[in-house]
């Protein structure tokens, strides 16, 4: 018998006999509890059957409580969520204005002229700025405000799939009003009454009026919406920019939808649940899809909204349309209004006496089954118990002996080994894997005696590596420009490049020269590998492209630099590597910058005092791998102040410890935060953000950036 088998057997004997203990030891302690629950079953039945039989009224008040608290706090927890929803549109409204130059303007579809889907923003015009003057002196603000359309078409999404219907909106004090509408009754677009888009004025509305008379979050009186004609109810929220109040968010829903979203009718189709305001007017009702007459609704609920407010406790028991009825209120705190439910009292009559019959029969029938379970079950477990544990004491006891003997000696031996004595040899014959075992001790020693010879002399030889990388390192550093001119009297132009390979030595590569007097040279770089490979290639393309530069090729275009270089890169490239280059010559005494971009990451230009990317209409493919590419070149102008941007894909692809990317878009806003500052600390800049976002994260690929600015003549 293997180890495994010996190993198995003494667990199953172990998990027996504690299983079996357990048991024993369980169902003994069950079967005085049930004893005891039996019991007290009995004497609770008999004292509930004693009690209900004389307080039906007060079972059935309480319940109700019970189930209108519960009722209430998820109607309450609901109205909370419609206020934090609207208080969530109004802040980010403050955002939105409080920091309008980091946003772009957006432009939204206008109400009345343009069909809107529903779920879609529009924005609509008071008529007291619909003149072109008006519109024009608002056009800044509004393009910025337009960004909260994306706030109210997500907040539209979850009440439109709860069924909702209404509308989400922010209403400026300065008359231009953002909304989006749901309605489950749309079929393609959002219709607009002609009485809307004539004269309608948020500023007038009843849900505008209550938040900007009371600073904060109100909730409006039942009103009909004109453009509808149905009854809404308004949450809504002022907001503010810097120069005070500014206007009012608003998420705005049909009586109906409201109830639906957030009210369930109570105890069948008997039960009725309905909402009064401070004032006692009825605010949301289950009533609303029901037979009854609306004017036989509205006075039933008024009559108990009565019987609910003039009395000080929170179940009370009156008479409705000739018929009694239960009613318990829970108060809303969130809005200050009251939850009621109601329920006839026959209904709750008949529970209870249904209760009593229940509890009288369940108490017999669980005392005879547990009895007579449990009194079956210690007999069985009694018998049995004593010889059970006598078979696995034996049984366990053996085993754990012959187990113990080599597994001690086995432990001793690789002690005395890891003390240090290698020399030492294991003698375990069992016949199973512990004897294999110490074979492979035995065998793991010899060789770890091997290894420890062969680490001494890899050890000699890493050092030796890592000399010459280190020199590798030294003359690809020496290849780069280091002395990089400065802004000064003398000076037409100010420069600045960083270069940080992701391995000792890296592909990217950055170059700047003057081709003459009047004529700068830069070029960025990043070759298709890393490491050793990628840094021998990366002198090559550095040096093809300078000395054809250099040589005047330029002079029939600088697409002949790119054209030429690229056929020299193709030529026995059996590797198959490639470099992406931007190459670009700037005109000293004009600002006339002549570049071309062969696959590389398109470059920020800062012209009229903002960073944007540089489009390129045609983009071509790298240098080194199709030998006839035609490349082209393409001209601009800066003017005095303006800089050029140039970075390889390290920098916009560097990644944080979850894999999110550093990103163009981020770059972008980098670099406009900090235009004001030189190129050097530009740069400087650049790299702290990158290092800010990517925190612990190993650097993955090289690093490369090159700022030029042209400060004219």
């Amino acid at each position: 018998m293997n180890i495994y088998r010996r190993f198995l057997l003494y667990l199953l004997s172990a998990g027996l006999l504690s299983f079996l203990a357990l048991s024993a030891v369980f169902l003994w302690s069950l079967y005085d509890a049930n004893q005891k629950a039996v019991q007290n079953g009995r004497d609770m039945g008999t004292a509930v059957e004693t009690t209900i039989a004389g307080m039906d009224a007060y079972f059935a008040k309480q319940q109700l409580l019970l189930f209108a608290q519960g009722k209430a706090q998820i109607m309450d927890s609901e109205l909370r969520t419609f206020g934090t929803d609207t208080q969530h549109i109004a802040m980010e409204m403050e955002r939105l204005l409080s920091a309008a130059g980091q946003y772009r303007p957006r432009e939204l579809k206008r109400a009345g002229t343009q069909p809107v889907m529903p779920g879609e923003a529009c924005i609509y015009y008071s008529p007291e700025i619909r003149s072109p003057e008006a519109e024009d002196a608002l056009r800044g603000e509004i393009g910025i405000a337009s960004g909260i359309a994306d706030v109210l078409e997500n907040t539209a999404k979850f009440y439109a799939a709860a069924g909702g219907e209404g509308w989400f909106a922010v209403a400026s004090e300065k008359g231009y009003y953002i909304t989006v509408n749901i309605s489950p009754r749309y079929r393609e677009y959002v219709e607009f009454s002609p009485e809307f888009l004539a004269g309608y004025v948020p500023k007038n509305a009843p849900w505008y009026r209550d938040a900007a008379g009371t600073g904060k979050l109100a909730i409006s009186d039942v009103f009909v919406d004109k453009n509808r004609g149905l009854p809404f109810l308004s949450i809504s929220v002022p907001y503010r920019d810097g120069e005070g109040f500014a206007g009012v968010a608003t998420i705005s829903l049909s009586v109906q939808s409201m109830y639906e979203i957030i009210v369930n009718s109570t105890r069948g189709g008997s039960g009725i649940s309905f909402a009064v305001n401070g004032k006692g007017d009825v605010m949301l009702s289950s009533l609303s899809g029901r037979q009854a007459s609306p004017q036989d609704r509205e006075a039933m609920l008024a009559a108990a909204a009565r019987s609910v407010l003039s009395s000080k406790s929170q179940a009370v028991k009156t008479s409705l349309n000739g018929e009694n009825y239960y009613l318990a209120s829970v108060p809303l705190p969130s809005v200050g209004w009251k939850f009621v439910t109601m329920v006839k009292e026959a209904q709750t009559a008949s529970a209870a006496r249904e209760a009593r019959s229940r509890v009288e029969a369940q108490k017999e029938a669980f005392a005879s089954a547990m009895d007579a379970f449990f009194r079956d079950k210690l007999w069985e477990m009694a018998l049995l118990l004593p010889v059970i544990l006598a078979i696995l004491a034996l049984l366990s006891r053996m085993e754990a002996k012959r187990f113990s003997r080599p597994v001690l000696a086995l432990t001793d031996g690789v002690k005395t080994i890891a003390e240090g004595n290698l020399d030492h040899r294991l003698e375990i014959r069992t016949g199973d894997e512990i004897e294999a075992f110490s074979d492979s001790v035995n065998r793991m020693t010899a060789d770890l005696k091997e290894y420890m010879a062969a680490v001494s002399a890899a050890a000699a030889e890493k050092q030796s590596i890592a000399t010459e990388l280190s020199l590798a390192q030294e003359i690809q550093e020496g290849l780069l420009p280091r002395v990089f001119p400065q802004a000064s009297d003398s000076n037409r132009f100010e420069l600045f490049a960083t270069m940080e390979a992701a391995k000792i030595v890296g592909g990217d590569f950055y170059d700047f020269y003057l081709l003459d007097e009047q004529h700068l040279a830069v070029t960025i770089a990043d070759v298709s590998d890393k490491g050793i490979p990628a840094a021998l290639f990366m002198m090559c393309s550095k040096t093809i492209l300078k000395n054809i530069a250099l040589t005047g090729v330029g002079a029939m275009g600088y697409d002949a630099v790119m054209n030429l270089a690229n056929r020299q890169l193709c030529e026995d490239n059996d590797e198959m590597m490639f470099v992406t280059v931007f190459f670009g010559v700037l005109d000293l005494e004009t600002g006339e910058l002549a570049y071309v971009n062969a696959g590389h990451n398109p470059p920020l230009l800062c012209h009229g005092g903002e960073f944007t990317y540089l489009r390129m209409e045609q983009k071509s493919s790298m240098l080194g791998v199709v030998e006839d590419e035609i490349y082209l070149e393409h001209r601009l102008t800066l003017a005095p102040g303006d800089m050029l941007f140039l970075y390889t894909d390290g920098v916009t692809e560097a990644m944080d410890a979850q894999g999110k990317q550093y990103s163009e878009r981020r770059l972008c806003e980098t670099l406009n935060a900090c235009k004001e500052k030189n190129v050097k600390e530009i740069l400087a800049c650049v790299r702290e953000d990158m290092a800010a976002h990517v925190g612990e994260a190993e650097q993955s690929d090289d690093i490369t950036m090159l700022g030029v600015r042209f400060l004219g003549v």
